[in-house]
């Protein structure tokens, strides 16, 4: 599947977009495709680096 992914805190325009693996949900998950959603505060506060409490690289937002 195609996502967007945060590798360094410079800037939204540092959005790569990158192949991953569809994930296999558990037992007590569901899978849900997702077609379009916007980005939040938070998310581009993470692009930024102003967001330090999820300061782990690559993050995919919203996910």
């Amino acid at each position: 599947m195609r996502a967007y992914q945060v590798t360094t805190a410079d800037s939204i325009n540092t959005l790569q977009q990158v192949v991953i693996d569809i994930p296999t949900p558990a037992a007590d998950e569901i899978l849900v495709k997702m077609k379009a959603c916007p980005l939040n505060y938070r998310d581009i506060l993470i692009t930024m680096g102003g967001y330090v409490r999820n300061d782990i690289r690559p993050i995919i937002p919203l996910f």
